[in-house]
C-alpha cells in the first residue's frame, strides 16, 4: 500500500511542478508584450499577472494536499486529519502570498530575476541553473540563517516573539500552514536567503547575475512541502537526495518537539546510517500515524 502511495506521490509532485512552472511562465509572454509599458513605470499589468499566477498556484497546492489526505487515509497523522484550517490560518495564507507576490514583482521590475524564452525552458542548461540557485539558496539559508537566527529564536525570548506565530503550528502542520508565519520571520528565514546569496554574488564581482524565477518556484514548493501531510513529498527534485533525506519528517518533528531539528536540510540522514529510519519511527510516534511502523 505505502509503496503505491510513494509512487503516486512522486508522479503527482512532478506534475504539480510542471503545471506550476507553466503558470509562472505564462507571466513571461504577457510581460514581453507589455514591457514598454512596464519600463514607463506602470506596474498594474505585472501586478495583475503575478496575482493571477499566485492564485492559480495556491489553488493547485490546496487540491494537492487534499488529494494526499485521501490517498493516505487513516495512515496519516490523526492530528493532521482532524484539523480544519481556521479563518486565521487562511488570513496568513493570503498575507504571506501577497507579500511573496509583491517581492516577486519587485525582483522582476528591477531585473533581479529572469525568465527563459519558452523554447528554452525545458533545456538542460535551464535545469542546471534553476537547481543550482535552488540548492545554493537552501544551503545559504541553513548555514547563515537556520543555524543562527532560527536557533536564536528558540533560545531567546525576545527573538522567539518573531517566531512564535509559526509555532502555533504543531503536529497539525500541512502545506497551507507553512504560510502561518510572522512578517519579520518570513523575511529573515525565507526571503533573507535569496537576498544574502544575490548580494554575495553581486559584491563578489558578478554584478550582472540574475536569479531564475523557477528557483523561487522550487523554494515555495520546498517550504510548503516540508509541512505537508504527506511525508513522501518530493522536496529536492533529485531522486537520490529525496531517497536519502526526508526534510518533511525532520521538520515535522521540529514542530512537534521544538528544541531539535533546527536546519531544514536533514543532512544527518545522508551522513549517518539509520538516522532517517529512526526519525521515521519517531514521526509515527509523535504524529500518531502508521506510515512507517504500522
Amino acid at each position: 500500500m505505502l509503496n503505491v502511495v510513494f509512487i503516486i506521490t512522486w508522479l503527482t509532485d512532478y506534475c504539480v511542478l510542471a503545471l506550476g512552472l507553466a503558470s509562472v511562465q505564462s507571466i513571461y509572454s504577457a510581460y514581453e508584450s507589455n514591457e514598454v509599458m512596464l519600463r514607463d513605470g506602470l506596474l498594474s499589468t505585472l501586478l495583475w499577472l503575478a496575482c493571477v499566477s499566485t492564485v492559480q498556484l495556491h489553488v493547485m497546492w490546496y487540491f494537492r494536499e487534499q488529494f494526499y489526505f485521501v490517498i493516505l487515509g487513516k495512515n496519516a497523522s490523526i492530528y493532521k486529519r482532524e484539523y480544519a484550517l481556521s479563518s486565521v490560518d487562511w488570513w496568513f495564507v493570503v498575507q504571506t502570498a501577497v507579500i511573496s507576490m509583491c517581492a516577486i514583482v519587485f525582483l522582476i521590475k528591477f531585473q533581479v530575476v529572469y525568465f527563459k524564452q519558452p523554447e528554452s525552458l525545458y533545456t538542460i542548461q535551464t535545469c542546471v541553473e534553476t537547481l543550482a540557485w535552488f540548492y545554493g539558496t537552501l544551503i545559504v539559508r541553513d548555514l547563515c540563517l537556520m543555524q543562527t537566527f532560527h536557533r536564536l529564536m528558540h533560545h531567546n525570548a525576545w527573538w522567539y516573539d518573531f517566531h512564535r506565530v509559526h509555532h502555533e503550528v504543531r503536529r497539525n502542520s500541512c502545506f497551507q500552514l507553512a504560510y502561518h508565519i510572522d512578517i519579520v520571520d518570513l523575511f529573515i528565514e525565507s526571503v533573507g536567503a535569496v537576498i544574502v546569496l544575490w548580494l554575495a554574488m553581486y559584491f563578489g564581482g558578478w554584478s550582472s547575475v540574475r536569479v531564475p524565477i523557477y528557483s523561487l518556484q522550487l523554494l515555495a514548493l520546498f517550504d510548503g512541502g516540508i509541512h505537508s501531510v504527506n511525508p513522501y513529498s518530493v522536496l529536492f527534485w533529485n531522486p537520490v537526495l529525496d531517497w536519502y533525506m526526508n526534510a518533511n519528517i525532520a521538520h515535522g518533528l521540529h514542530h512537534s518537539i521544538g528544541s531539535k531539528y533546527f536546519n531544514l536540510i536533514p543532512i544527518h540522514h545522508l551522513l549517518h546510517k539509520g538516522t532517517r529510519e529512526f526519525d521515521e519511527v519517531e514521526y509515527d510516534r509523535y504524529m500518531s500515524s502508521s506510515l512507517y511502523c504500522s
